[in-house]
């Protein structure tokens, strides 16, 4: 009998009822007949036995009437009995038998009735949970299954799920059901249940007893929780691989400095698989002895909390076949969900070859620095107006013959003053980061009055923070002398050879060269005698440039007017020897010849190829110049961060990070400019972001923190990009240093835009805001005068906004020099 046929005979509506309610009450007339008809004969022993079963059916079928049915009941019996057997000594008997029939109905309604609500709250959690739900023979046979397994399955609720291989196939479904009836404990396990539609769907079975060696199982749909294990486990398995392709060596180290993970890069640096290296102690197997104390002061340090993190820090590893490798590490912290530090993630670069490159970088240097004492080449370099070094060959052009003489004489003070304005005009171009490296020809003025020429370039360069300029030179007055003198014979021959200066033929309709002047003839490589009246024009000429020479001899023959009057052409002279020429041609008036002048341009071809090959070279060296610049700027930062570590006082290791973030916003500076395809800007955008990931980077804030960037794009010259470089590092600096004491979270923004023809460079912070007097309360502070004194430098207007956003803007003139910002 299925639950709802159960709950049906109760109900009140159905034509069962009225059978259930007829009946009781025939039976009671009936009992209450052979309960007369027993006090008529006599019997009075067990005639209340008779009212038993009215009274329980009653009681049963409407407990909310049974208590009042049995007492009605156990009154009626009463009186009859009271009436057949009048006695005052049967009052007694028939009182405790009608208490009985009364008790009995009571107890029969209030079990009913208690039975009919836990039911009912079975049926509600039956129908309402959140599991499928089904009762099952042993055969497999489906008996009942709630709607929620239906829906699961994509069944609906008209007898279309009947039995278990529907829905399992399983091999494990015998065994649980065995073990259920055999144990009598639930069971449950994983599996797979196939849908109506024939899709799988993971599911968590559990099974337990029923009475009549029944089952009933309960079924959760754990399909979002193995699609959430499987997420996880791709995501473990990602993560894996982001460290195993990791270009670093990435190590956690417990508090008992043991090995507890370690990457790909790691294990190939030491040459352990990760299964030897997990679980050894780190300094005891791959650590040499003399670093074995440096190395666990340093780690004890991050696990004690002292240090928030500590920056290349070097030391060498011992790899398996003994040889040691130089390794530069950032040691972080690892905290657990209470904050409590527990291990330390080291991130390591092996920096052995970096190291041998640097050595060799300084070998290098020093024989360049051998190489320019002893070229012939006139090498030197001034700064701040005064010459700072000359090689032995610029002492000799210069008529130097002391170091103290140059070193107290001004720069200016060698330069011809016809020439300052060339020299101040270059110098400017080196300052402003738009220079070229071809040489000028310059005029000096020497201490013995003689003003030689020379030919010279500048090359900018920095000695001890300052721009300086390197230049190398070489005396040309001779060839001067000697131009000069050709310049005069030129003139010579161009009053003697009139227009004919350059190789000048005249050729006929026919091609006959009909008169040839001395240049044509040394041209060609023939006598006039044998080039007149006798030679073709085209002798000269081979392939497409002979082709080219007839079809515009017989245009213009033709005297049409598309025929260029001057090209280039390839000219081949006698013995097969090629000239690249300039063709200049022309009718003559009222004939059919053609005057021809040539111009050799050979010589002037190789040279541009000479020029161009020059000034990729120059290039070259600039972007080296820059690359160099750079490193050392960053060698002269990392030299700063060291030194931090071995300095106690706040204050000094502040100072020592402000001047480290200074430098790296200055190399930052030449580091875009080699990067860049023009040498005389770098790309604001670009610049700034790094800019900001360094300074982030450097003061070491949570995930809580963020930078946010709104810059245009568009490009900055050097001495613009240095000043607005430093302006955000300290402004930066500043809020990491104080906008945020006390929170875990905050942004930076950090914007440059483009206001017609001014920039506008904004740094806001949502911290816990300044003063309104900030500047005037800072005003001898270095940060705050190096902001001003910068604005002044680039000629901004510096406004600051305070209260609950501090708020600094700059606005300075701009003017591109690059033509895509325009």
């Amino acid at each position: 009998m299925s639950w709802n046929d159960r709950w049906n005979i109760h109900g009140v509506c159905s034509p069962a009822v009225d059978f259930w309610t007829i009946f009781p009450i025939i039976l009671t007339i009936l009992s209450f007949g052979i309960v007369i008809f027993g006090f008529l004969n006599g019997v009075k022993g067990i005639i209340p036995v008779v009212l038993y079963l009215p009274i329980i059916l009653i009681a049963y079928r409407q407990p909310n009437c049974g208590i009042q049915f049995s007492f009605l009941i156990g009154t009626s019996y009463l009186l009859i009995h009271l009436i057949y057997f009048p006695a005052l000594t049967e009052v007694p008997v028939a009182l405790i038998k009608a208490t009985v029939l009364t008790g009995i109905g009571t107890l029969t309604s209030i079990l009913s009735y208690r039975l009919n609500v836990k039911e009912s709250n079975l049926r509600s959690i039956y129908d309402a949970s959140a599991a499928g739900i089904f009762l099952l023979k042993r055969d497999g046979a489906i008996i009942e299954a709630n709607s929620r397994l239906l829906s699961m399955l994509g069944y609906r609720e008209d007898g279309e799920l009947h039995h278990l291989d529907q829905i399992w196939e399983d091999e494990r479904a015998d065994e649980l059901f065995e073990s259920t009836t055999k144990d009598g404990k639930n069971q449950e396990i994983e599996t797979v249940f196939r849908c109506r539609n024939k899709k799988s769907l993971p599911v968590l079975i559990s099974a337990g007893p029923a009475p009549d060696e029944r089952i009933v199982c309960t079924v959760v749909d754990i399909s979002r929780i193995k699609t959430a294990e499987q997420k996880q486990q791709e995501e473990r398995s990602r993560t894996r691989h982001y460290l195993d392709v990791a270009g670093v060596i990435l190590l956690v180290i417990d508090d008992q400095m043991v090995v507890r993970m370690i990457n790909r890069k790691g294990c190939s640096i030491l040459g352990y698989p990760e299964s030897e290296i997990i679980g050894k102690e780190w300094t005891g197997h791959f650590i040499p002895g003399h670093v074995k104390e440096k190395v666990k002061t340093a780690c004890f340090t991050i696990l004690s909390g002292s240090q928030i993190s500590i920056k290349e820090f070097e030391n060498p590893v011992l790899t398996r076949d003994g040889k040691e490798r130089q390794i530069s590490w950032d040691l972080r912290p690892l905290r657990d969900e209470n904050g409590v530090i527990y291990s330390i993630l080291a991130s390591g670069e092996d920096v052995t070859q970096k190291k041998k490159t640097l050595e060799a970088l300084k070998e290098t240097e020093e024989r360049y620095r051998r190489l320019i004492t002893l070229t012939p080449e006139a090498i030197g370099i001034a700064c701040q107006d005064k010459i700072l070094y000359l090689n032995a060959a610029a002492q000799k052009v210069l008529r130097v013959t002391s170091l103290e003489a140059f070193e107290k004489r001004p720069f200016w003070s060698y330069i011809h003053p016809e020439s300052r304005e060339k020299v101040r005009n270059e110098l400017q171009k080196i300052h402003t980061g738009v220079w070229s490296s071809y040489f000028n020809e310059i005029r000096l003025r020497l201490e013995d009055g003689t003003s030689p020429y020379i030919e010279a370039t500048m090359i900018p360069i920095t000695n001890q923070g300052y721009q300086a300029v390197q230049f190398v030179f070489r005396d040309i007055t001779t060839e001067r002398e000697m131009e000069e003198e050709l310049r005069r014979s030129e003139n010579l021959y161009r009053t003697l050879f009139e227009a004919s200066g350059a190789a000048t033929v005249i050729i006929e309709e026919d091609l006959t060269i009909s008169l040839a002047n001395s240049g044509f003839a040394e041209l060609s490589g023939y006598a006039k005698n044998e080039i007149e009246g006798s030679v073709k024009w085209e002798r000269f000429f081979n392939g497409a440039e002979l082709d080219q020479m007839l079809v515009y001899h017989q245009k213009r023959c033709k005297e049409s007017g598309d025929v260029p009057q001057v090209y280039t052409s390839r000219f081949v002279a006698k013995g097969g020897s090629v000239h690249d020429v300039i063709v200049t041609i022309a009718l003559i008036p009222k004939t059919k010849k053609s005057v021809i002048s040539l111009v050799d341009i050979t010589v002037q071809k190789e040279y541009e190829t000479k020029l161009k090959n020059s000034l990729k070279e120059k290039d070259v060296l600039l972007k080296e110049i820059h690359h160099r610049v750079k490193n050392n700027m960053q060698q002269i930062a990392s030299l700063l961060s060291l030194q931090e570590s071995f300095i106690k006082d706040a204050d000094a290791i502040e100072q020592l990070k402000s001047c480290e973030n200074r430098i790296i916003a200055m190399a930052l500076v030449h580091e875009n400019l080699y990067r860049s395809e023009n040498l005389a800007s770098i790309e604001a955008k670009t610049y700034i972001s790094s800019l900001c990931s360094e300074i982030q980077n450097s003061y070491a804030t949570g995930p809580g923190f963020a930078i946010e960037i709104g810059i245009d794009d568009f490009t900055l010259d050097i001495d613009t990009a240095i000043p607005v470089g430093l302006i955000v590092n300290e402004l930066v600096s500043n809020a990491f240093k104080h906008a945020f004491l006390g929170r875990r979270t905050g942004t930076i923004r950090v914007g440059l835009q483009k206001k017609a023809t001014n920039l506008c460079l904004t740094v806001e912070d949502d911290g816990i805001g300044f003063p309104p007097d900030i500047i005037e309360q800072n005003e001898g502070k270095l940060g705050i005068r190096l902001v001003k004194v910068l604005s002044e430098q680039i000629d901004g207007v510096l406004e600051v906004c305070t209260g609950k956003r501090t708020i600094f803007t700059i606005f300075f003139p701009y003017q591109s020099s690059d033509p895509k910002n325009e």
